[in-house]
């Protein structure tokens, strides 16, 4: 089994374990950041929908400056305690 490494272990982790260069999209499932080709590539804007009627971009997928933002909506005290984005 390989273990894939995360944000936590570096802060540009990429796919397959791979510094990514080109920050574009982060995905809060895998905790790693992809590049405009790679969340094409990985199908990320083409997941079904619960209805299997319609193809919608998946929800973990977020841009890059969103998560800067939701960043500094928390608090160093709620970092502290546990609570990260």
């Amino acid at each position: 089994m390989r273990n894939f490494k995360t944000v936590d272990d570096h802060p540009d982790m990429g796919l397959d374990n791979t510094l990514c260069t080109d920050k574009k999209y982060y995905c809060k499932s895998h905790r790693i950041f992809l590049s405009e080709k790679d969340a094409h590539n990985k199908g990320c804007f083409e997941k079904w929908d619960s209805s299997m009627i319609e193809k919608n971009q998946c929800n973990f997928l977020i841009d890059k400056e969103a998560l800067d933002e939701e960043k500094e909506r928390y608090s160093f005290r709620d970092r502290k305690k546990g609570r990260h984005w």
